[in-house]
């Protein structure tokens, strides 16, 4: 049944207002669109910005969409984002039809624009929300005051997981007008071209490596809040348990040095850097290499490289301080959790993985398993029940 607005027979029509175009949500995106259960535009504030660095392909983008022209003012030097102003956000929505605005975050002055329009001309305002409460960084110092204005004043609310609801609840939004719209990756695309790459063990080669040795890799920014050095000391703690670990970082970011200072200087033994972004396929030769995936952020809202790890079959252990923790990653069914910061607790879930074999079998075919419900169109139809009902 297709969504009707107030107009018998007419289809919603959804301006949908992003920050950047995440190559991750594009196939979300294009799904809404063939559904054509409501029409859906959408306005991005940037098309890349700050530390994505990704390459945008046009052709892949199967919906209607503009990029705002937008000036960028720095923050503080450890927010990598600059501060985006959209001057001709009011215009752009003014010049559009629309029933409802879905505004993904609310960080900038382009949602708050678009907040305002919807309360001025009685249109319905979705805020899609991400954040938990393990998030303290001055960019939500400084729209603090924004979240409880988003809060009471939008009529439905849409979030990755339970951690985001919660948080989103402790602000007033009334649990029954929150919809869950877990987040997915192109999970059977990973699976299947991880079989391939496995069998040719590219990066296994290329290391020396050899069945025995376990492998624990991490895949991301190095940034500071991803608690890379944590990482690096309790695999170094690990290593007095079992020899044939080894630890592989693949990524790019500002304490890249620092990491490797720390390498040098404790001479942990075993650690191998994978510099530079990297295109899916690349990636996936190294979740091929890999027994097991690391996430030790101190913050983050929900970490799409455990859904990229769980479809190539990896067990994960994460920091409980990841977003997704709960929804996507359930300890000791498809990894371990460990709490945010505890050396000691990462140290001993890495030694339990490399040394229990029962545990860790266990913990991967039940990787595999949990991914499977992670869908882009699990995820679209939960997004339209929030538009349509």
């Amino acid at each position: 049944m297709r969504c009707k607005s107030m107009k018998l027979n007419k289809l919603n029509d959804v301006i949908v207002i992003s920050n950047l175009i995440y190559p991750l949500r594009t196939p979300l995106f294009n799904e809404l669109t063939a559904r054509k259960k409501a029409r859906f535009f959408f306005m991005f504030l940037r098309e890349t910005l700050g530390n994505r660095k990704w390459t945008i392909d046009r052709k892949l983008l199967k919906f209607k969409y503009i990029i705002l022209p937008s000036l960028e003012i720095p923050l503080s030097h450890n927010d990598y984002f600059p501060y985006l102003i959209n001057t001709s956000i009011y215009s752009e929505l003014l010049s559009r039809k629309f029933d409802t605005i879905i505004s993904i975050g609310w960080a900038y002055p382009a949602n708050l624009i678009a907040l305002l329009v919807c309360l001025f001309y009685k249109k319905t305002f979705i805020l899609w929300s991400e954040s938990t409460a393990s998030e303290k960084t001055f960019r939500r110092w400084l729209a603090y005051p924004w979240i409880w204005l988003f809060v009471k004043c939008s009529k439905k609310y849409i979030v990755p997981g339970k951690r985001a609801a919660e948080h989103l609840m402790s602000y007033g939004a009334p649990k029954d007008k929150i919809t869950i719209a877990h987040n997915a990756i192109d999970s059977a695309s990973f699976r299947s071209l991880a079989t391939v790459a496995r069998k040719k063990k590219i990066i296994r080669k290329k290391l020396n490596l050899n069945s025995r040795d376990f492998v624990f890799l991490f895949v991301g920014r190095m940034e500071k809040v991803k608690n890379l050095p944590l990482l690096l000391y309790a695999f170094q703690a690990a290593q007095k348990y079992s020899k044939n670990i080894h630890l592989i970082l693949v990524g790019y970011g500002p304490v890249e040095f620092d990491l490797k200072e720390i390498v040098k200087r404790e001479q942990i033994a075993h650690v191998h850097f994978f510099e530079g972004t990297k295109s899916r396929d690349e990636l996936i030769q190294y979740y091929a290499a890999g027994n097991a995936l690391v996430l030790p952020s101190s913050s983050q809202a929900w970490g799409y490289v455990l859904n990229e790890g769980l479809a190539c079959s990896l067990p994960v252990v994460v920091s409980d301080a990841v977003g997704s923790v709960g929804d996507l990653v359930i300890n000791k069914r498809n990894g371990l959790t460990f709490p945010s910061g505890n050396e000691f607790k990462l140290t001993q879930a890495l030694v339990k993985l490399a040394k229990n074999s029962t545990l860790y079998s266990r913990l991967k075919k039940q990787s595999l398993e949990s991914i499977k419900k992670f869908t882009y169109q699990e995820m679209s139809i939960q997004v339209e029940k929030a538009v349509c009902n």
